[in-house]
């Protein structure tokens, strides 16, 4: 939609299910006092009613994770991976403060606001709650990001977004859906802690990217496990994930990872690595 007179391009969500709108009309006033920007999510402008239809107005955004990276069918280098999880840490960073979880983070509800620069936002808040309303046994989150205690009708709290958001970041890595998923009841839990082999995950990385450092990996992979922890207890929270090592890069430090860290440096600047870092002679995947 075009403001006519600003001439400034908007999107706007239109729900036919009145209720449905209010209430996620209701959770963007909650978000309302935190910096859309700097907590890397969707800005609301206002919200009005059209034939019985609840419409909210939303900033324009450019294209979604699912179409803009999976589609690519080649592997995201590491580096990018980084920008991607410090941004989406913050926003579950800032919405733990305000008690508020996003229940359904997935590739489609996180886009990017400037492909160009790595700028991401958390989009859709439709089934947030406040997490002192949560109920035991209550069905939140697609299938493939699903936390545990979700898929056991344990007691809840926002953990299942640094769940969620674990899945994300292994799909990106690894360019495929990390848990295989079923339907029947009988045989969901089996699949909710598999042997992922990392080594393979890295290896991948390794053949296709000319920069490469395996302790980066590792402290990647590292990440990965805490956020990916089957305890909602001892999941790492989005502060104590802000200070891992693979998001400050102290591992990084010494004259032997300099050359490697400059990059990823001048990616967190967002600064577009250089092409000398792609491999052009290796597979996608």
């Amino acid at each position: 939609m075009r403001n006519i007179l600003n001439l400034e391009y908007y999107a706007v969500k239109i729900m036919k299910i009145s209720r449905e709108g209010q209430k996620e009309f209701e959770t963007m006033k909650l978000i309302q006092d935190l910096d859309p920007d700097e907590n890397h999510l969707i800005k609301m402008y206002e919200c009005f009613t059209y034939r019985k239809m609840t419409c909210i107005v939303y900033e324009l955004l450019e294209v979604n994770f699912h179409d803009s990276l999976m589609n690519e069918q080649q592997l995201v280098p590491l580096c990018y991976i980084r920008v991607i999880a410090q941004q989406l840490l913050k926003a579950l960073k800032a919405l733990k403060s305000i008690g508020v979880a996003h229940c359904d983070i997935k590739l489609d509800n996180i886009m990017f606001k400037d492909l160009d620069d790595m700028n991401v936002k958390l989009i859709d808040f439709g089934l947030a709650v406040e997490t002192n309303e949560i109920l035991t046994g209550t069905k939140m989150q697609v299938t493939q990001f699903r936390a545990p205690e979700v898929i056991l009708g344990l007691p809840l709290d926002e953990s299942v977004d640094m769940w969620a958001l674990g899945m994300v970041l292994a799909c990106v890595y690894s360019m495929v859906h990390i848990f295989e998923y079923t339907e029947i009841t009988g045989n969901r839990v089996r699949y909710m802690n598999p042997v992922i082999d990392f080594d393979a995950m890295t290896d991948k990385h390794r053949n296709m990217y000319e920069m490469h450092d395996d302790d980066d990996h590792k402290a990647f992979i590292d990440l990965l496990k805490r956020m990916l922890e089957v305890n909602p207890q001892r999941r790492i929270t989005p502060s104590q994930a802000l200070e891992h090592d693979f998001i400050t890069m102290k591992h990084l430090a010494g004259k032997s990872k300099a050359a490697y860290a400059a990059g990823c440096e001048g990616v967190m600047g967002k600064t577009p690595p250089s092409d000398a870092q792609v491999n052009p002679s290796s597979s996608l995947l």
